[in-house]
Formats: C-alpha cells, sequence, structure tokens
C-alpha cells in the first residue's frame, strides 16, 4: 500500500510564487514556483523537461522553508515528475543539494 505524498515528505511544503531559473544542460529556462520546501519544489515553465533529468534552480529561497534568513540559493536536483496543467508543463523536482549564491 502506497502512502499519500505529504506523508512521505521530510520537510513542510509552503505554497509559494517565486521566480526561479531553471538550467538543465545548457538550457536556462524562466519557471514560477507553486510550491516548495528544503526537499523539493513543484514549478511551472514553457519549455517541457523529461522526468529523471537533472537540473539547476536558481531563486529566493524564503525563510519559510526553514532557513534563518531568505537567501538566493542555487539547488540542485533531479525531476521525479512532470504534468500538463492547462497546457502548461509542471515539473516536480527533488532538491538533492542547495548551494548559498554571494550576495550582489
Amino acid at each position: 500500500m502506497n502512502s499519500p505524498p505529504d506523508a512521505r515528505r521530510q520537510h513542510d511544503r509552503i505554497q509559494k510564487a517565486i521566480p526561479a531559473m531553471i538550467t538543465v544542460g545548457r538550457h536556462t529556462v524562466a519557471a514560477t514556483t507553486k510550491d516548495l520546501s528544503l526537499g523539493g519544489m513543484f514549478f511551472f515553465t514553457d519549455v517541457l523537461l523529461l522526468q529523471g533529468t537533472e537540473l539547476e534552480i536558481v531563486l529566493m529561497l524564503p525563510k519559510q522553508v526553514g532557513l534563518p534568513e531568505s537567501r538566493m540559493v542555487c539547488c540542485h536536483g533531479r525531476i521525479v515528475r512532470v504534468e500538463i496543467s492547462h497546457g502548461q508543463p509542471g515539473v516536480a523536482a527533488q532538491i538533492e543539494g542547495i548551494a548559498n549564491l554571494p550576495l550582489a
């Protein structure tokens, strides 16, 4: 018997639309998060991405996800699910590593 997805999560997920830049290989595209946590996120983009693909995500991670303060970060992760909603690709990504970016 499978557990509901929320029961398997190790981190609290917050609903927040945050602009992000997604890099897959040599291509970078804009995206907007729907929800996120320290362990993963769901975002919308205009480009169809494939499940299993490694990616980097640059965004301002809010302190609400468990950080002492909001920080610009680069997350390394992997796409675990892709779904189309109202003609736009939605992507669930598992975060495998987070690096703080220098402040401007």
